[in-house]
């Protein structure tokens, strides 16, 4: 392995199951793989290469790009495979279905089954006792998002079910007025494109306003955790909060109701200005919310 070479066999395993046991983002473990990747020239391209800003990738890309490894007879680098699976967007389209069925090398096969799965699968970040019913009788109070994590026992590629699993702050980045969150999360988004709402009950109180504008943008539920980073940040971001609201409401993705009784809470319990809340709303009622 080319990383081996610099970094010896025993360091290149224990970073890569440093990745894998913190769900710590698979940069490093992708890094090192495209460095082997480029040095063998086995590979001639990257099944993860995003065909959106958001960092997803259509349907059909991955079922076109692992037929022509299929022709070449080459196997996909199973971290490049890990994300691209990640980033594969869900489709009702038969035709696309068809195509990814039709692929016969096990790499060929986990993408078709992802997308007659209709992706992988979802867990509500809505806390317990949150009064989904009825938003607007929730008591005064934070109301954190609980962290949902994705199945381990899916049949992934380890990096992958380690990157879509439940997160845990890891306490040794230390030293910055900036969290490891706030640095790591728009890295987060492109990585799990479909996952929106997961990456905003991940980061909790970290999210800024690049965040938030990449959330919005993102695909995937506008979930509890969504409505909630932009709940939280109207009263002291709120031109980034303001701007997630509309984006969101632009794409029919909005639940007023929810959003509502998350910024009543937070009002009652003293952790949002009720005038900042109302100028903030004012503002994006005026610019067409």
């Amino acid at each position: 392995m080319a990383i081996s070479a610099v970094a010896g066999p025993d360091e290149y395993d224990r970073r890569t199951r440093h990745v894998i046991d913190t769900g710590d983002i698979d940069v490093m473990a992708r890094l090192m793989e495209a460095l082997e990747v480029i040095e063998s020239g086995v590979q001639p391209f990257l099944l993860a290469l995003p065909t959106h800003a958001t960092g997803a990738v259509d349907a059909s890309a991955p079922a076109e790009r692992i037929a022509e490894l299929e022709r070449l007879r080459v196997e996909p680098a199973p971290v490049d495979l890990a994300q691209a699976l990640l980033r594969l967007t869900p489709t009702a389209d038969e035709e696309v279905r068809r195509a990814a069925g039709d692929l016969r090398s096990d790499a060929g096969r986990q993408p078709a089954r992802r997308l007659s799965e209709g992706g992988l699968p979802r867990r509500d970040s809505t806390p317990q006792k949150w009064p989904a019913a009825d938003p607007a009788d929730a008591p005064p109070g934070v109301w954190e998002p609980v962290s949902p994590g994705l199945n381990r026992t899916l049949p992934l590629p380890p990096v992958a079910a380690a990157l879509a699993g439940t997160y845990e702050r890891d306490r040794t980045h230390k030293g910055s007025h900036i969290t490891y969150e706030t640095y790591a999360a728009p890295s987060w988004v492109a990585q799990l494109p479909h996952h929106r709402d997961k990456v905003a009950a991940r980061v909790k109180s970290a999210a800024d306003g690049r965040l938030l504008a990449c959330l919005a943008e993102a695909g995937g539920p506008a979930g509890y955790a969504l409505h909630w980073q932009i709940a939280r940040k109207i009263d002291y971001l709120s031109d980034a909060a303001v701007d997630a609201l509309l984006v969101l409401a632009a794409r029919g993705h909005l639940d007023g109701r929810l959003l509502a009784g998350q910024l009543q809470a937070s009002i009652r319990k003293g952790s949002s200005s009720p005038k900042r809340v109302t100028d903030a709303l004012r503002a994006a009622a005026e610019t067409g919310a």
